[in-house]
């Protein structure tokens, strides 16, 4: 039998190894079939929230980017109540709608992404990011001198640890002759993406006990979600 480069390596008997590496395959296959099973089954269902995910891709095209915060959340929030509507176990006492509505316990923008943090239902980064666009937020609506909180929304983008623009950038999938402005529209295309491409199967990830990161991204069959929001921010960011 051929071993794997770290079982061989180890101080066993021929006997030891081949149990070792026969439990090995039979696990790899085994993750393999429940990442099918998981991709053909959700493959199978219709995701209604296209039309709005087009919508908020065409307003951060034509829009000025101190509007875009108040966009990226308001998505983003309807985003989060429509993945714990269908998470919320039937039978809660008041019902789900007592907990997202009003002065619910997740009525709010800001415990909607506590809670999504806490209970792993996105990435962390997305969650992160979010929040910080939440206070920029917050500023827009109650401040009138939007000149100042225009300055927080500029510290915010020039803070970010990844730009995604950068990357497509090097890649040549956007020209590097785009103003700042449209190069971090460039960013929230792809990051609307992420957040409307989580909010539908992330979880479900979890829930099956799977690894997010490599069933969405990168495993040698993804979702067809992914290549139509993929198609889709594509198509947007030619028009950047």
């Amino acid at each position: 039998m051929n071993y794997d480069d770290d079982i061989n390596e180890l101080k066993l008997s021929d006997f030891e190894k081949n149990g070792l590496q026969i439990y090995r395959n039979y696990k790899t296959s085994f993750h393999k079939h429940e990442i099918k099973l998981f991709i053909e089954e959700y493959d199978r269902g219709i995701y209604e929230n296209l039309k709005d995910f087009e919508q908020v891709l065409d307003l951060i095209i034509k829009e000025d980017i101190k509007y875009l915060p108040i966009i990226l959340c308001s998505f983003a929030d309807a985003c989060l109540e429509k993945l714990l509507k269908r998470i919320i176990p039937e039978g809660v006492p008041g019902g789900s709608k007592s907990i997202l509505d009003g002065f619910g316990s997740l009525s709010s923008f800001s415990n909607r992404i506590q809670i999504a943090y806490i209970f792993n239902l996105l990435s962390k980064d997305i969650l992160l990011e979010l929040n910080s666009f939440r206070k920029i937020r917050n500023d827009f609506a109650h401040q009138w001198n939007l000149g100042e909180s225009k300055k927080k929304l500029k510290t915010i983008i020039n803070s970010r640890t990844m730009k995604i623009e950068e990357l497509l950038i090097e890649s040549g999938k956007i020209s590097s002759d785009l103003g700042e402005d449209e190069q971090w529209k460039c960013h929230l295309i792809f990051f609307v993406g992420r957040i409307y491409y989580e909010s539908e199967l992330y979880y479900s990830c979890v829930k099956k006990g799977l690894n997010p990161s490599t069933v969405l991204y990168s495993g040698e069959q993804t979702p067809k979600l992914f290549k139509e929001v993929t198609r889709l921010v594509h198509e947007y960011l030619s028009e950047a």
